[in-house]
């Protein structure tokens, strides 16, 4: 008796300890796949954080790090945030990089936006946005109203990409530009690549690569100086230059068709062309002409121009009287830029020309023979084989600048394709 006295006067005690175990039951619900939440001291429900397999979810519109964050997954992470008109992925770093990316096969880093920039970059002292990759694009950006990457930079390159077998920046866009690079000093857009292009622009019907200048070269270009078969700028095509305005050229220049002048026609300029045509000689000839009257004495002094012995040499002349019949000669050569001519009659009127050989500091330092040899490598090659039934491969532009050449003969193709005239109308 006395012991299940005892055991009654401890049943208040249990009943009160199992009332405060059930008190502190942990309550709640929750979504299945979702890391779960502590609402409460004793609540839990879904969190921001949801995994799939091995892939983990994080949606919200502000996410915040403090101090360094390590993931190490194999299939990757997704972030989805900011509004409709915010950013999506912000990284701001004091010494190091904002936001890395490192890829193999795919993006580093991709960014997408209907109405603003895809990826923005700014840096005060480095690149702004730095993207490599080892067989995928190393920085692409994509825009449907805007511009799908832009790089800005106060003291160094604006956007910089290299690549060793590839495109070393590559830009598309619908409607805007596919790349545009800023710069208050450096470079706005520069591109290097040790074995293609460092630069390429594609376009279906305006210019592919397209320079404007307010007060530089609109398209610069620079090349190996002592090299014989790298241009400066190359250009292929049924026009492979065109130019309106001055064309200033410091060196020689070389043409297999014609040297001629293509002008408006004076009589029907809105319906008609009119095209004169350069003689062409095996020597480097300069030609004066003009019209004198001889004295009652017979005689005429041609004065020349002051620098004409200065820049001609092995001088010939020509001259034709005008009017009655007459016999002239050259009386004495050309002396101090000046000649006498003498007629038999007097007050007769001369039509005189005078050739010279130019022999100015420069022709005397660029001799060009008349017959050469060709060069082992170009023997075989034409500079216009199809004038000797000779296939296109065997021209020196496609010797020299095959890709070019590939190219232009693709461009051809994809006319033809597209059922567009490749000729004038």
């Amino acid at each position: 008796m006395k012991t299940v006295s005892s055991l009654l006067l401890h049943i208040p005690l249990l009943i009160s300890a199992v009332f405060s175990l059930q008190a502190q039951n942990v309550t709640g619900s929750g979504t299945p796949g979702t890391i779960p939440l502590w609402k409460g001291p004793h609540t839990i429900g879904n969190s921001v954080i949801t995994q799939t397999a091995t892939d983990v979810t994080i949606t919200s519109e502000d996410v915040t790090v403090n101090g360094a964050l390590s993931v190490d997954v194999s299939s990757g992470i997704a972030i989805s945030g900011g509004n409709n008109g915010g950013i999506a992925v912000l990284g701001v770093s004091e010494s190091d990089d904002g936001v890395e990316g490192n890829s193999k096969s795919g993006y580093g880093v991709m960014g997408e936006s209907h109405t603003s920039y895809g990826v923005v970059g700014l840096s005060d002292s480095n690149d702004g946005v730095h993207g490599e990759s080892t067989s995928g694009n190393g920085v692409f950006g994509v825009s449907e109203s805007s511009v799908g990457v832009v790089g800005r930079s106060d003291n160094n390159n604006g956007m910089l990409g290299n690549s060793k077998s590839g495109i070393g920046v590559a830009g598309v866009s619908d409607t805007s530009s596919g790349m545009s690079g800023i710069s208050t000093s450096g470079i706005g857009v520069h591109g290097t690549s040790t074995q293609y292009r460092g630069v390429e622009g594609d376009a279906t019907v305006k210019a592919g690569v397209a320079g404007i200048s307010v007060n530089g070269d609109g398209i610069g270009g620079a090349s190996c100086s002592d090299c014989t078969t790298a241009a400066a700028v190359y250009g292929i095509g049924h026009i492979a230059g065109s130019f309106d305005g001055n064309v200033e050229i410091s060196g020689d220049l070389a043409v297999t068709g014609f040297k001629d002048f293509h002008i408006d026609h004076p009589l029907d300029p809105a319906n008609k062309y009119l095209n004169h045509f350069a003689i062409e000689s095996d020597e480097v000839l300069n030609t004066y002409s003009g019209n004198v009257m001889t004295d009652l004495g017979g005689l005429a002094s041609v004065q020349l121009p002051r620098w004409f012995e200065a820049l001609n040499t092995n001088y010939r002349y020509q001259l034709t009287v005008i009017g009655e019949f007459a016999q002239a000669i050259v009386f004495q050569e050309i002396q101090n830029n000046r000649f006498v001519i003498k007629t038999d009659k007097p007050s007769v009127k001369v039509s005189w020309q005078v050739t010279g050989v130019r022999s100015d500091a420069y022709a005397r330092m660029h001799v060009v023979p008349v017959e050469e040899q060709k060069p082992a490598r170009e023997r075989g090659h034409y500079l216009t084989p199809k004038v000797f039934g000779q296939r296109d491969e065997k021209s020196l532009a496609w010797l020299y600048h095959s890709d070019f050449a590939r190219d232009a003969k693709a461009v051809e193709a994809k006319r033809k394709a597209l059922g567009l005239s490749t000729k004038q109308q």
